[in-house]
C-alpha cells in the first residue's frame, strides 16, 4: 500500500514538473492575451460605439472636419479655425465620405482608427522579426502593445495620431529595407497629418540627403494640391503655422491639465498646478518662449550627436525611438493621452535592444517604470483605486490629477535618459562582434 501510495506521489510530482516546464509559460501566455484582446476591446473598441457616450468622442474630430463639410456642400471656400491642428492628409483621407451623414463619417473614422491600430502591431512585429525570430517575443510585443493605454485612448476618442504613427512605421520598415523613395513618401504623409512627424526631416536631412529630397518633393506637392482643392491655409500656408506653433507666442499660455510636454512643468510651476489656469504675465510669457528656443536649440544637438553613420538595423531603431523620446521635450503640446501613442514603437524597439543586450539589471528597471508610467498597462479605472490621486485634487478625476501633475512627462524622460545610455552599450556590443 505504502509503495502504491509513493508511485502515485511521484507521478503527480513529474507531472507537476512537466506542467511547470512546457505548459506554465503556454498558460500565463494564453491567459495574458486573452486579458489584452478584452482591454483592447473594451477600452478602444465598445467605448466609442457606447451609446451614452458615442457624440463625445467623435466631437473634437467632427469639428476639425465640419469645415470641409460645409465648403463641399454649400460650394463656398473653406473656413478652419486652427488650421495647425490637422493637417491636408486628414482633409484628403476624409474626402470621399465627407458628404454623408454624421453616423456614416463617425463609423467611417473608427474603421479606419481600428485598421491603422492594428496596422501598427503588425509592422512593430514585422520590424522585430527582422532581428529576433522568436514567436514568444512577438506574444510579449503583441500584449504590451494591446494593453498600451494611449493606443486605446486614440480610438476611444477618435484622435488622429495613429494615422501618424502608421505612416511612420510603415517609413521606418522602407528605410530599414532600403527603398529610399517609399521613405521620403510615407514619412512626408505622416508630417501633413499633424506636425509632429516633421521632425524626422531634420533626422533624414542629416542621416540621408536622398530620403529628405523625396519628403520635401512629395510634402510640395501635396501642399499644392490642397491649395488647389481646398485653401491655402490646408496648403501652402500650413508650414507658416507649424512655425507659429513652435516659435512665435500666444497671446496667453494655458495651463492646459492634459499637455504633459517638458514646457508645461515651467508653466504649471508658475500656476500653482492650477487647472486651466491662464499666463498673462508678459515677463512670464517671454520667459516661456525663451525656454522653447533652448529647449529645441538643446535637442538638435543631441539629435545632431546621437544620430551615426552606420546603417545597422538595431542603431536605426535606437534612433528612431530616440527622436521619438524626444518630442515631449521639443514639443510645446504633448498630450500623453493621445500623443502619447507615438512612444509605443519606441518602448518596444528598445524592448528589443534590451533583449540583444540580454536584459541589463538597471536599464531594464527603468525601461519598466517608464512603461507602466505612460502606458498604464492595466485600465485605468483599476489604477485609480491603487494610486488615489483624487485625494490629493478632488476637484478633477483620477487622469486629470494624473498628467496635470505630469506623472506621465517622468516615464518620458526615463524613456529619453534610457535611449542616451543604451547608446554606448549598443556601440560597445556592436564593436565586440
Amino acid at each position: 500500500m505504502l509503495a502504491i501510495l509513493l508511485i502515485k506521489k511521484q507521478k503527480i510530482l513529474s507531472g507537476m514538473k512537466l506542467i511547470d516546464k512546457h505548459n506554465l509559460k503556454k498558460v500565463i501566455l494564453i491567459l495574458l492575451l486573452f486579458y489584452s484582446v478584452t482591454h483592447f476591446i473594451y477600452s478602444g473598441i465598445y467605448a466609442p460605439l457606447n451609446k451614452e457616450s458615442n457624440d463625445k468622442p467623435f466631437e473634437g474630430l467632427w469639428n476639425q472636419i465640419f469645415p470641409l463639410r460645409e465648403s463641399l456642400l454649400t460650394n463656398k471656400p473653406i473656413q478652419i479655425t486652427d488650421p495647425r491642428q490637422y493637417g491636408p492628409i486628414v482633409f484628403l483621407l476624409f474626402h470621399p465620405v465627407i458628404k454623408y451623414e454624421r453616423i456614416v463619417i463617425f463609423y467611417y473614422a473608427l474603421i479606419l482608427d481600428i485598421i491603422l491600430a492594428l496596422g501598427i502591431i503588425y509592422l512593430i512585429i514585422k520590424i522585430s522579426r527582422l532581428i529576433i525570430k522568436d514567436n514568444c517575443f512577438n506574444y510579449i510585443i503583441l500584449i504590451l502593445s494591446l494593453n498600451f493605454s494611449p493606443l486605446t485612448t486614440n480610438l476611444a476618442m477618435q484622435m488622429v495620431e495613429t494615422w501618424e504613427v502608421f505612416f511612420m512605421l510603415l517609413g521606418l520598415y522602407s528605410y530599414i529595407n532600403r527603398k529610399n523613395i517609399i521613405t521620403g513618401i510615407l514619412f512626408g504623409i505622416a508630417g501633413l497629418i499633424k506636425l509632429i512627424p516633421l521632425i524626422f526631416l531634420f533626422y533624414f536631412f542629416i542621416k540621408s540627403k536622398k530620403i529628405f529630397m523625396y519628403s520635401i518633393t512629395i510634402i510640395s506637392f501635396i501642399l499644392l494640391l490642397s491649395s488647389f482643392i481646398y485653401s491655402f491655409n490646408i496648403g501652402i500656408n500650413y508650414p507658416y503655422y507649424i512655425y507659429k506653433d513652435i516659435i512665435k507666442p500666444s497671446p496667453h499660455a494655458t495651463n492646459a491639465f492634459d499637455n504633459t510636454a517638458f514646457i508645461e512643468l515651467f508653466h504649471r510651476i508658475i500656476t500653482g498646478f492650477n487647472r486651466g489656469a491662464e499666463i498673462n504675465n508678459i515677463r512670464m510669457l517671454f520667459v516661456s518662449r525663451i525656454i522653447k528656443i533652448i529647449l529645441l536649440i538643446v535637442s538638435i544637438v543631441l539629435i545632431i550627436n546621437f544620430i551615426s553613420k552606420s546603417n545597422n538595423t538595431l542603431i536605426k531603431l535606437l534612433e528612431f525611438s530616440f527622436i521619438i523620446s524626444i518630442i515631449p521635450i521639443i514639443s510645446p503640446n504633448f498630450g500623453s493621452n493621445y500623443h502619447g501613442v507615438l512612444l509605443l514603437p519606441a518602448y518596444i524597439f528598445i524592448l528589443i535592444i534590451l533583449k540583444i543586450l540580454k536584459y541589463p539589471k538597471i536599464e531594464t528597471y527603468i525601461y519598466s517604470i517608464s512603461y507602466l508610467l505612460v502606458g498604464f498597462f492595466f485600465p485605468v479605472m483599476l489604477i485609480k483605486y491603487i494610486i488615489p490621486l483624487e485625494l490629493i485634487n478632488p476637484n478633477n478625476t483620477f487622469i486629470e490629477n494624473y498628467t496635470l501633475y505630469l506623472i506621465p512627462l517622468i516615464g518620458n524622460v526615463l524613456l529619453f535618459l534610457l535611449c542616451l545610455r543604451l547608446k554606448k552599450l549598443v556601440n560597445d556590443s556592436l564593436k565586440c562582434k
